[in-house]
């Protein structure tokens, strides 16, 4: 009898962390039979989320769970000039590349806000045969942070927050999201 979630919810104690709320398309039909779980929990993680749509990080305390078109349902973050973007955003075959001052709210999953007009959009030339495009550049400048990486030295002048980016697609996002998840537990 158990679902997708019972066993999402035994890995996440084997990580020594508590889940959050799970994306809507978790959970489906009880199984007939036990399942035993061996092996790493990172594989089995893996292997439940790809075939849920869905995609897994740990963040604190608590193991997430986020649908590869949602996002987290907390404040959206502006990205500018004036609140602290260094550079100029960079579309690449990864997804929008952008920089900005040390900022541990934007975490993995969330939603930020760049000017679309700020963005280095990716240049082909004319003999360029490979099918390997960039991902689009958003119609109304939200993005969803796949990758955070921060950079900090208190020895050191650099106080960065490195973000990878892929566009929202609002009709999809809207019914996929989920709330953003505590940091204590």
């Amino acid at each position: 009898g158990w679902t997708s979630t019972d066993v999402a919810q035994s890995l996440s104690a084997s990580f020594g962390k508590s889940l959050a709320t799970l994306p809507v398309q978790f959970g489906g039909n009880p199984a007939p039979r036990g399942k035993v779980l061996y092996g790493m929990s990172r594989d089995h993680m893996r292997n439940l989320t790809i075939p849920n749509g869905s995609r897994w990080n740990i963040s604190g305390n608590s193991l997430q769970v986020i649908s590869n078109t949602g996002y987290l349902q907390n404040e959206v973050v502006n990205l500018n000039s004036k609140t602290g973007m260094i550079g100029m955003p960079q579309q690449t075959e990864d997804g929008i590349i952008v920089s900005c001052l040390l900022n541990p709210n934007i975490k993995i999953g969330t939603a930020v806000k760049i000017n679309n007009a700020d963005v280095q959009k990716k240049s082909f030339s004319p003999d360029y045969t490979a099918f390997n495009y960039p991902p689009p550049v958003s119609d109304d400048g939200l993005y969803r942070v796949l990758v955070s990486e921060h950079e900090g030295d208190t020895r050191g002048d650099a106080w960065l927050t490195h973000l990878t980016c892929l566009s929202i697609d609002q009709s999809a996002a809207a019914s996929n999201s989920v709330p953003a998840f505590p940091t204590g537990s």
